[in-house]
């Protein structure tokens, strides 16, 4: 239901598009200013241009701007018709500032859900944090210690979202770092919006190739819808520690073998010549990929 090329444009491209559907430039915030911060609130009628940057191919502004303080964001008005829904795009960060939003689901100040690059549980996240006013609760699901090595500054990293019945997935380059629940806010929903929200610091950096689709998705299968394929970086495989651990051999989207072990204590690894290892995913209770983030259903006898 959306597809933001940004090559140039602030166009949706995606095949169903209604008219008149482009990304609308907001100011740096959606509805409220918070204290002294500076910039405004509101649809930015304004202005008629947006910034571009290079693209993720390299492309001359091929990628929507972020200047950070002052800036404006976008609104984007498309609306999953279910808690059922796939956000994936590239992003690279100039700057990471918690709790800023790459994107947020809003509904209200008290009904939303935040893709958050830097969250407070992690240095550089990226994280989903949420809010459900209805329950009463926060809901945060913190990409863990694997995201550390995915998302650094000046450099481009596929962020991929897969919500299915308020079960959230966090992907990033193609590699599940966590999961967790989030809460249902489509009804009513407002919109999405991108670089901003109505708290923090507004995003600093440039955001390519965003796609929301009305399903959730496999990540095989929003990384074969862009024609992309998911390559695992190996840099630092070498010694590991995962305890009591079963191997398991699998064929990469190579076609080449590939190896994983799994141990007693929420840990896993994975290797191409069964020398050289590499963790993936977080290993705690919480955020561990194994048991979709739960600590019901016995995930505790195996820890």
């Amino acid at each position: 239901i959306g597809q933001y090329l940004f090559d140039n444009s602030l166009a949706n491209t995606a095949p169903n598009a209604a008219d008149g559907a482009a990304a609308k430039i907001w100011n740096s915030y959606i509805n409220t200013v918070p204290g002294d911060a500076e910039g405004g609130s509101g649809a930015a009628d304004d202005v008629t241009e947006f910034s571009y940057a290079e693209g993720i191919d390299g492309s001359n502004g091929g990628a929507a701007a972020f200047t950070g303080t002052g800036t404006q964001g976008l609104k984007l008005d498309v609306v999953p018709t279910s808690n059922a829904f796939t956000i994936s795009f590239d992003i690279k960060l100039d700057t990471a500032t918690q709790y800023t939003s790459a994107l947020i689901l809003y509904k209200n100040d008290g009904e939303y859900i935040s893709l958050a690059p830097q969250g407070w549980k992690t240095k550089l996240g990226p994280m989903v944090w949420a809010r459900s006013d209805n329950s009463a609760r926060w809901y945060d699901i913190p990409g863990g210690a694997a995201a550390l090595e995915k998302i650094s500054l000046q450099t481009w990293a596929t962020v991929t979202v897969i919500v299915n019945d308020n079960m959230a997935e966090l992907y990033v380059n193609g590699e599940k770092l966590a999961a967790g629940e989030v809460p249902d806010i489509i009804d009513g929903m407002d919109g999405i919006y991108v670089g901003i929200n109505n708290w923090d610091t507004p995003l600093k950096g440039a955001i390519d190739n965003l796609y929301v689709y009305d399903a959730a998705l496999t990540i095989e299968e929003v990384y074969a819808n862009q024609s992309r394929k998911i390559i695992f970086d190996w840099t630092g495989a070498g010694d590991v520690a995962v305890h009591d651990p079963s191997v398991v051999e699998a064929t990469d989207t190579d076609g080449t073998p590939i190896y994983y072990i799994f141990g007693s204590h929420l840990t896993q690894a994975k290797s191409k010549d069964l020398v050289n290892w590499k963790t993936f995913g977080a290993a705690d209770l919480v955020n561990q990929i194994l048991f979709a983030g739960k600590t019901e259903h016995g995930a505790w006898n195996y820890n």
